[in-house]
C-alpha cells in the first residue's frame, strides 16, 4: 500500500502594481504570489522579481517597462522577442561557421 502524498497548503499574498508603480498609469493590476518568497521592487527599470528565498535559484521577472497594448499574453511577448533576434541569431551562427573553416 502507497502512502498517500502530503497535502502542501500555499498561502498568496499580493503585490498591487498600481500602487508599487504609481508614477506610471499604464502598469496596473495585481500579482498573486507565494507567501514565503521574497519580492524586489525596481522603480528605475520597472521591474518586479519574485524568488523563492535569498539565493534567487528559483525565481520569476517580470520588466514591466515593455509596454505595447497589442501584447496581451507571455507567448505574444515571446513571439515578438523571437522576430527580432532571430535575424541577429542566424548572422552569429554564420560568422561562427566562417570562423570555423
Amino acid at each position: 500500500m502507497t502512502p498517500p502524498s502530503p497535502r502542501v497548503t500555499v498561502r498568496w499574498k499580493q503585490l498591487d502594481l498600481g500602487q508599487t508603480f504609481g508614477d506610471n498609469p499604464l502598469i496596473t493590476g495585481v500579482v498573486d504570489f507565494p507567501e514565503g518568497w521574497l519580492v524586489n521592487v525596481d522603480t528605475f527599470n520597472r521591474s518586479v522579481t519574485f524568488s523563492e528565498d535569498a539565493t534567487g535559484l528559483i525565481a520569476f521577472s517580470a520588466y514591466l517597462a515593455i509596454q505595447d497594448p497589442s501584447i496581451r499574453s507571455a507567448e505574444e511577448l515571446a513571439q515578438r522577442v523571437i522576430a527580432v533576434l532571430s535575424p541577429y541569431i542566424e548572422h552569429v551562427k554564420k560568422r561562427i561557421e566562417e570562423l570555423e573553416r
